[in-house]
């Protein structure tokens, strides 16, 4: 639980996020893979996965097809993902789940 809240506190995702709104493509590449990195250590592999993708959509750092459909699904996965670690947090807090 210790780990999964650190990527609530890791601002790879928003750096990507705020990338992508600039069209920055060389900041949104270096965001995205740090993010998937993050993601592929802790195992959120369905979130990694899609990290990966953009990573490589992004590699050539300019505009594609791509990318925008990437973008759009790894913010849809991060979100939910993002969302069941802060209500699994909650639970464990208030002792439905045993640490440890």
């Amino acid at each position: 639980m210790k780990f999964l809240k650190m990527v609530l506190k890791d601002t790879s995702f928003k750096d990507l996020c705020n990338a992508m709104e600039e069209q920055d493509y060389e900041k949104a590449f270096r965001a995205v893979h740090t993010l998937k990195g993050v993601l592929l250590n802790l195992g959120l592999t369905v979130q990694g996965r899609y990290a990966a993708a953009l990573t490589e959509a992004l590699r050539g750092r300019q505009e594609n097809e791509e990318i925008k459909p990437l973008f759009t699904q790894l913010v849809s996965s991060y979100g939910e993902m993002c969302s069941a670690i802060k209500e699994l947090a909650e639970t464990s807090e208030t002792g439905g789940i045993q640490n440890g």
